[in-house]
């Protein structure tokens, strides 16, 4: 057994889109504490998630939901549609915990939610399961 818990993040290329610019710099700490992605690139918006998608390698996304002028649901069913991002494993990041808003995260794609605050343990966990799914 490793001697490093979330090696499974080492070389792992993450999105993180989230329009909030501190949750951005969270995620990316959080994860560059936890492993060594290969890389973590950022998106402010919808729209830029989807032109990384579009141009860069990505094994996970970690998607918030309040984004303007695409949401995070918006996002992850653009996902869905496309061929090369259909299996992508997505992670999304709410401040809403409500049934409801739950099972609209997981009804558009979302593979796992997770909610704000984001507390280490769960964050840990629950990337390093779309990381071995990847």
């Amino acid at each position: 057994m490793s001697d490093r818990p979330y090696d499974c993040l080492d070389g792992l290329n993450v999105l993180v889109a989230d329009d909030n610019p501190h949750i951005r710099k969270l995620v990316t700490t959080l994860l560059t504490a936890l492993g060594r992605p290969g890389s973590v690139e950022e998106a402010c918006c919808g729209d830029c998630a989807l032109d990384i998608l579009a141009t860069k390698p990505v094994d996970v996304a970690i998607v918030d939901w309040r984004m303007e002028p695409v949401n995070g649901i918006e996002l992850v069913r653009a996902i869905r549609e496309q061929e090369r991002a259909r299996r992508l494993p997505v992670i999304m990041m709410s401040g809403y915990a409500g049934p409801d808003h739950m099972a609209d995260m997981r009804d558009a794609g979302a593979d796992a939610v997770l909610t704000k605050p984001l507390g280490l343990r769960r964050f840990a966990a629950t990337v390093a399961a779309a990381a071995r799914r990847a």
